[in-house]
């Protein structure tokens, strides 16, 4: 069986992720919580009239690194930023 393909957030950081561990539910990519959670967001844009591209639409922008994960979190690398927390930290240290 496959695992799921979401992250979730490690407790006491917000720039750390690390992956699901839980197994996919058959014929999703998603495990049963995740699955429901993916539900609920397409729902909601939906309702609300955000999928339509028009000026309400939220835009899609990349997550910005916190100086706690860039400065050198221990679970930094594990996260999907790491190597842009660890590339942050480096240019930070050249300077």
């Amino acid at each position: 069986m496959k695992r799921c393909l979401a992250f979730s957030a490690l407790v006491g950081s917000r720039d750390a992720w690390r992956p699901c561990s839980r197994r996919a539910v058959p014929g999703s990519a998603f495990c049963g919580r995740h699955t429901e959670v993916m539900a609920g967001v397409m729902l909601g844009l939906c309702v609300n009239g955000f999928l339509d591209g028009g000026p309400d639409a939220p835009k899609v922008t990349r997550p910005q690194n916190s100086d706690t994960a860039a400065a050198g979190n221990a679970c930094a690398h594990e996260s999907t930023g790491g190597r842009q927390a660890k590339r942050a930290a480096q240019d930070r240290a050249l300077r």
